[in-house]
């Protein structure tokens, strides 16, 4: 519980001391901007701690499993953070580019060998945090459903990562408030939810997956 409410102050103070302390606030939020970058380092730094706990040999297999996952999941948001998605396009890569389009992948004008490509590329990104969740899911939906600092944690996670998305994808066109408005929200909300999962990762570290799983049992009988 400590662990949940030291972020909540954190985060506040981190974002809230920011937009205190600089004179044009539009400049925080751009793209590329501070707290864009800083989401950035927030991912590389999860994805780098959680690989370190999945090579350790000391933790059972659940736990590096779990690791695997949550590295797997801060891997493919970092990418997305530099827009890898949209850099993989043919506008950026020339005819070895790839469209996420149905109508790209199934069309006989599109190579074979492309498509066999990007296919492979895609399922080794994705392999990890299938993988990992896989085996560490049975015990993690045990642990979300308890109260608990990484529950919590994971929960925040997501659902910042959701909002997230609704003001960046889904609100795009709709004029709710002005558009500096909208992306100072959407890069706030996207922040909270690199900072919640690094401490979501911390608090595994620390206290382990299977730990809490036991714990959680116990509580149970």
């Amino acid at each position: 519980m400590r662990w949940f409410w030291r972020f909540n102050l954190l985060a506040v103070i981190v974002l809230g001391g920011s937009y205190l302390l600089v004179q044009d606030s539009s400049d925080l939020h751009a793209e590329g901007g501070p707290i864009e970058m800083a989401q950035l380092g927030l991912w590389c730094v999860s994805a780098t701690a959680a690989a370190a706990q999945c090579m350790r040999r000391s933790r059972l297999p659940v736990d590096r499993f779990f690791a695997l996952g949550l590295a797997g999941v801060a891997g493919l948001a970092g990418l997305r953070e530099c827009d890898a998605h949209i850099l993989l396009n043919p506008e950026h890569l020339g005819p070895v580019g790839v469209r996420y389009r149905l109508d790209w992948w199934i069309s006989p004008a599109t190579l074979l060998v492309l498509r066999q490509f990007w296919a492979t590329v895609f399922l080794a990104g994705v392999a990890p945090l299938a993988m990992g969740f896989a085996v560490s899911g049975p015990a993690l939906l045990r642990v979300l459903r308890a109260p608990g600092a990484l529950g919590r944690l994971l929960i925040l996670t997501g659902v910042l990562l959701a909002a997230g998305f609704a003001f960046d994808d889904l609100l795009r066109g709709a004029v709710l408030a002005p558009l500096p408005v909208r992306q100072a929200i959407e890069e706030i909300l996207e922040f909270g939810a690199a900072a919640a999962f690094l401490a979501a990762v911390l608090a595994a570290w620390i206290r382990p997956l299977s730990l809490r799983d036991i714990e959680c049992c116990r509580a149970v009988q």
